[in-house]
């Protein structure tokens, strides 16, 4: 049997399913469908390369699905086994192999069958029993938490804590319930009852082409064609006027609008939303663009047979008179009949109960040559018999190559399990709602006692701020006072002192004195005291910043630190204005001497660069070494007296310090200090 005709093209793309036949001992495809590019990515001539099944199989399904095929294809005529594949993009997908083994002689010879994408299904299944787990477990351990934090609310600011952590909790049950949006094959919208988007899902760019952040907030007339919105609008009224679900399909032809301005088919399913002060609707918008064009390119092929064999939907068809030409064994079996009592029969003769239902909308297909998708119907079958079941059914014309309708090809499809389990996840998101309502009321009450707390406890830093800027100042003013009394009074005299030392020494020498020495090292002792007192004085207070101003003052300290430590010292200074306020001068003066400490200290580096400069009016100073840096995590609780003092000290002045390292990274402090 030949893949090469596509009669029923527009079902294995409907179906995500991809015909193949391969070699029996190698594995090696001999034809793969064109659908396998779509779904998987590859290159269709990748497939025909040697290995590319067996290598492309998701590596812990691999010796699974080898083994059970070698087997089964030894043994049985027939068989079905479910693995995953890797995309040529590094996603995993799932596919249910369906294969038929042609044996001659007891010796298989080729392998035929259908690879089908089952990756939602799977999904769907993980995600109902994730979220049922979750909610049951989620709402046990909230209310043990919630009893604690009632309890420790009186009087312990620790409860506090506790509380915030809950409300994070449920923030994040939130952004889950949206990541589950995301996941959802469809694109959904929820909009208030102005038309105003209010949440839009992941799958809105695969679709139209915007990211969710570009809609939130705008019109949903954004994504319509503009000769519908006017319509459109009214039918919006209508709907929030008796606001009811609307499935997906319902034989409406609907078109949307693409961010590039191109327009394409969708279907649309609509529920109702109702929150504690506002009415929402949420649509699930599907793109149907490539179900349109296969409806469009049914032609006759010798595959039918086959396909109607192994396809795990219903499939039937039609000629003129609507008798059976063709009926898989899987609608059949729903029948509760035999294929041959179907074929060469009506189906009126066939299926008295559904006939009413089907035969005028066939005949609509075969005078208009429209199809017919999305059509829904509840039934028991005689395969489930006391059981309502689910299903869908699609009816495509097959047209001639000169335009004629000559028959209608049926696809039907069990949807039971799929609306069981959407109304799962509704009822699991009415709970989650519920309960979400129920622990934020909780925490509205825990949040009000927080924000008194919050306040005095702003009271009392402001206040400690307030006085330790006051002892800034107050410590500043105590240092200028020593430091000019050390200058003006100590170091003079020693000077003084040094210079009579100088002289004695000067005469001792010319008399020969036996003095000369004991003199020499005394003029030494006084003038190491006075560079010393000198040095004492620059550190209580730099009196070289009110004399020669900030960016002289900051050279003068590179210089010292250059050359009394070794570590080089880049210093730069661009753009900075004279009138700079004198507690600014002094702050930045401080910091650079503590940071600068640092660098010596602790930082091990070899150079430094230190940049003064402004940018739109801030006063911007810079200290960047090449040292081994530290942990920011691992210092926040260690963080020492200097480079607190370095933040009050900046705060104080209405600016804002920041410190960057890393481990082997260096260090830089920065401080930004606005204009007065």
């Amino acid at each position: 049997m030949s893949f090469k005709d596509s009669r029923l093209d527009h079902v294995q793309d409907a179906a995500n399913i991809i015909p193949w036949e391969a070699d029996p001992q190698t594995w090696q495809f001999a034809y793969v469908g064109s659908q396998a590019e779509r779904i998987l990515g590859y290159p269709l001539d990748q497939w025909y390369e040697t290995d590319f099944w067996t290598s492309n199989i998701y590596p812990e399904d691999r010796q699974f699905a080898i083994n059970f095929c070698a087997t089964s294809s030894k043994t049985l005529s027939y068989f079905e086994f479910e693995y995953r594949m890797v995309k040529a993009n590094g996603d995993v997908i799932w596919l249910r192999d369906i294969v038929n083994v042609e044996i001659e002689n007891g010796v298989p010879q080729v392998l035929r069958g259908y690879k089908i994408d089952i990756t939602a299904i799977k999904q769907l299944e993980q995600t109902l029993r994730d979220e049922c787990d979750r909610l049951a477990e989620s709402f046990e351990n909230q209310n043990e938490k919630l009893k604690g934090t009632r309890q420790r609310i009186e009087g312990s600011q620790n409860s506090l804590r506790t509380s915030e952590e809950a409300k994070i909790r449920i923030i994040r049950d939130m952004q889950k319930f949206r990541d589950f949006l995301d996941a959802a094959p469809d694109a959904i919208v929820i909009v208030n009852e102005s038309g105003v988007i209010v949440f839009a899902s992941a799958q809105l760019e695969r679709i139209f082409g915007y990211r969710p952040e570009e809609v939130v907030g705008a019109d949903m007339e954004l994504l319509l064609p503009k000769r519908f919105r006017r319509r459109h609008r009214a039918n919006f009224v209508k709907f929030f006027q008796n606001p009811h679900a609307r499935d997906m399909g319902v034989g409406l032809e609907l078109s949307a609008l693409h961010k590039d301005g191109s327009e394409f088919p969708v279907e649309i399913s609509l529920n109702p939303v109702r929150t504690d002060k506002h009415l929402l609707v949420s649509s699930a918008i599907r793109d149907i663009t490539t179900r349109k064009a296969l409806q469009l390119r049914a032609e006759k092929g010798t595959e039918v047979k086959h396909l109607y064999t192994v396809a795990p939907v219903g499939l039937c068809y039609f000629d003129k008179d609507l008798r059976f030409l063709y009926i898989n064994e899987w609608l059949a079996r729903i029948n509760g009949l035999p294929v041959e009592a179907h074929l060469g029969k009506t189906i009126q003769e066939v299926l008295k109960d559904i006939a009413a239902g089907a035969v005028p909308q066939l005949c609509h297909v075969l005078q208009t040559g429209e199809p017919i998708i999305g059509g829904e119907i509840e039934v028991e079958t005689p395969a489930h018999p006391g059981e309502l079941r689910h299903y869908t059914h699609n009816y495509y014309p097959d047209k001639s190559k000169d335009g004629t309708v000559v028959g209608v090809s049926c696809v039907v499809q069990d949807m039971t399990e799929r609306k069981r389990a959407e109304a799962a996840l509704r009822e699991a998101h009415e709970q989650l709602e519920a309960r979400v309502q129920e622990r934020t009321q909780e925490l509205q009450a825990v949040n009000e006692v927080l924000s008194v707390q919050e306040k005095e406890l702003r009271g009392n830093a402001e206040g400690l701020r307030k006085l330790t800027g006051r002892l800034i100042v107050a410590q500043e003013d105590e240092r200028r006072r020593i430091g000019r009394e050390l200058h003006d009074g100590l170091t003079q005299d020693l000077a003084a002192l040094a210079i009579d030392a100088g002289r004695m020494e000067q005469e001792a020498e010319a008399t020969e004195g036996r003095d000369q020495d004991g003199l020499h090292k005394i003029k030494e002792a006084l003038m190491g005291m006075s560079e010393n007192v000198h040095l004492l004085s620059r550190q209580l207070h730099p009196a070289i910043v009110d004399d020669l101003g900030l960016s002289a003052a900051l050279q003068s300290l590179c210089e010292e630190i250059q050359r009394n430590e070794g570590v080089q010292i880049d210093y730069e200074v661009d753009g900075v204005c004279t009138d700079i306020p004198n507690s600014h001068e002094l702050c930045v003066y401080r910091v650079a001497q503590e940071a600068l400490r640092n660098v010596v200290k602790h930082s091990r580096a070899t150079r430094a660069r230190v940049h003064l400069h402004s940018k739109n009016g801030m006063l911007k100073f810079e200290v960047r070494d090449n040292g081994r840096g530290f942990n920011l995590d691992e210092a926040k609780n260690k963080i020492g007296l200097g480079l607190r003092s370095i933040e009050e000290r900046v705060w104080f002045v209405g600016g804002i310090a920041r410190v960057e390292s890393g481990p082997g990274d260096g260090t830089v402090i920065s401080v930004s200090i606005p204009p007065t």
